[in-house]
């Protein structure tokens, strides 16, 4: 097999793992989509969340974009700073396509008071900073869109 189907066959089984759990009543029915281009911090953040949430990934803007619509999560883990189509440009296409889905920014760019203000504009009501975010933050934050 090589490393294309690998990955093909790797998200099937994601997806076929959500599908199934779709029945049970746990939290692990509450998907997030993870969508960040470094691979170390994807697999933090999955670490992070993997005992209580299916997790998915999107590693640039245009994927996150076909996830979204093709299979919308429940909550969105957002970075800003991606090659391609930025977190921005995700937010801007959601809000144009009306795709309300809580979404959480996560970015090692310091955002300034109109890059805030346009996050809002777009629905964004939560955003970190990479460099000040801790496990304990990052789950206190998610739960706030579970319970």
């Amino acid at each position: 097999m090589n490393g294309t189907n690998k990955k093909e066959h790797n998200s099937l089984t994601r997806l076929e793992k959500f599908s199934s759990d779709d029945h049970n009543h746990n939290s692990k029915q509450n998907k997030i989509l993870i969508v960040e281009d470094n691979p170390i911090l994807v697999k933090l953040y999955s670490m992070y969340l993997k005992n209580n949430f299916f997790i998915d990934t999107a590693y640039n803007g245009l994927d996150a974009i076909k996830k979204i619509i093709k299979m919308p999560p429940h909550l969105i883990l957002l970075d800003i700073m991606m090659p391609g189509l930025d977190g921005f440009s995700v937010a801007q296409q959601m809000s144009d396509k009306k795709i309300l889905i809580p979404t959480i920014v996560l970015t090692a760019k310091h955002l300034n008071k109109e890059e805030i203000e346009l996050l809002k504009k777009l629905g964004i009501t939560s955003y970190f900073q990479k460099d000040e975010l801790t496990q304990d933050i990052l789950l206190e934050e998610i739960k706030k869109y579970f319970l």
